[in-house]
């Protein structure tokens, strides 16, 4: 009809600018956003690299290590069983070497009587943890069992009483950890990202601040202390009784192997028989959620 109105032909889809609008917020409200992810670090460069390289290999054999700083230990009391001050000081540095072993003992019993499971691998190939553990004593010091290893590392030196062993122990022990937690700590940055940037942006690595306490969820387990720990007490027990040993083979008068020492070996050695054949034979020392 002439009076009818023709459509515009340009104009068919052609969405008003409005209803474009209108479009384009809907789709970007019906868009989730993705929360923004965490970048792997980069990789470390020159000495870092080579520092990490080192430490994944002595975490390898830290099981060993501690054996040659015994070594040397040994080697210089059978030199000159007399530690500083004279025989007379002997029953000074075994009180000393008793103090700081039932320190360390302490620490990592503190640790690891509260741990839960999950967190860390006793195994030597790599690290492992599924979460990370930031209350109880990993919210005061990040490395509570390497810091309880120090006490044990100087208390065995402390037993031979030469500044030579005390100073050979504390050099190897700064110059051996200091890579394997580099190593550690690597694995843990990659592994956890922004919840380890955290944590150890407020916890020290290994001078504890006690005034950061956070209590554990979980009560202290004994049968998971001596499940994970039972080797590091009698290799306390065992170093110590062998460092006496040597003294008093090379001067009687200076320090005797006494029924006290042989008590003290017999025991621990039981002990320890005891406690592998429940942890390998037995599930007497599993605790659910250790």
């Amino acid at each position: 009809m002439r009076g009818s109105t023709a459509p515009d032909r340009g104009g068919q889809g052609r969405p008003s600018s409005a209803s474009q609008r209108l479009h384009l917020e809907r789709s970007a409200l019906s868009v989730e956003a993705e929360p923004p992810t965490e970048r792997p670090p980069p990789p470390a460069p020159g000495i870092v690299a080579e520092y990490i390289r080192s430490g994944e290999m002595l975490f390898r054999c830290r099981s060993y290590a501690p054996l040659l700083v015994l070594a040397v230990i040994l080697a210089g009391v059978a030199l000159d069983p007399y530690p500083m001050g004279g025989g007379g000081a002997v029953s000074l540095w075994i009180g000393a070497s008793m103090l700081l072993g039932a320190i360390g003992l302490f620490v990592r019993a503190w640790a690891l009587g509260k741990v839960p499971c999950g967190t860390s691998s006793r195994g030597t190939a790599e690290p492992k943890a599924e979460t990370l553990n930031t209350r109880g004593l990993y919210s005061v010091v990040r490395h509570p069992l390497y810091l309880g290893n120090f006490f044990l590392w100087m208390g065995i030196a402390a037993l031979g009483g030469h500044l030579l062993g005390l100073s050979v122990t504390l050099f190897s022990f700064w110059l051996y950890y200091e890579r394997v937690i580099m190593a550690e700590e690597r694995f843990l940055l990659e592994r956890f990202g922004p919840q380890f940037r955290e944590w150890a942006d407020r916890t020290p690595a290994f001078v504890p601040a006690l005034h950061r306490l956070q209590p554990s969820d979980l009560t202290f387990s004994i049968r998971a202390w001596i499940g994970r720990d039972y080797p590091a007490v009698y290799g306390f027990v065992a170093a110590s009784t062998a460092v006496v040993v040597v003294r008093s083979v090379q001067d009687p008068e200076v320090s005797r192997l006494s029924g006290g020492w042989i008590a003290y070996l017999t025991v621990g050695t039981l002990l320890y028989g005891v406690a592998r054949i429940m942890k390998r034979r037995t599930r007497l020392l599993e605790v659910a959620g250790r």
